[in-house]
């Protein structure tokens, strides 16, 4: 075996190892099943919704980064992650 084949068998063995600890997190089927999306297209289109219709409102004149910003805090704050400083 040379080191190539070494290399990607460490490769392989590493990443099999992380799926295996999440195999309970890929029950696909289930999840469509119970009628919830198995992507991020629809999370990420209403979030591009969202934020357009924010940023698009009448006054206001934000900057992408302050956009991206504030997304992002709003986002921890509804996902109940926020921790204020």
């Amino acid at each position: 075996m040379n080191k190539d084949t070494l290399a990607a068998s460490q490769d392989a063995k590493r990443e099999l190892k992380y799926l295996e600890k999440r195999v309970e997190n890929m029950c696909y089927g289930k999840l469509r099943k119970d009628g919830l999306f198995i992507a991020s297209g629809h999370i990420e289109a209403a979030a591009r919704v969202l934020v357009a219709r924010r940023c698009k409102q009448a006054g206001m004149h934000w900057r992408h980064a302050n956009a991206i910003k504030i997304s992002a805090i709003i986002a921890s704050i509804r996902s109940g992650t926020f921790k204020a400083a």
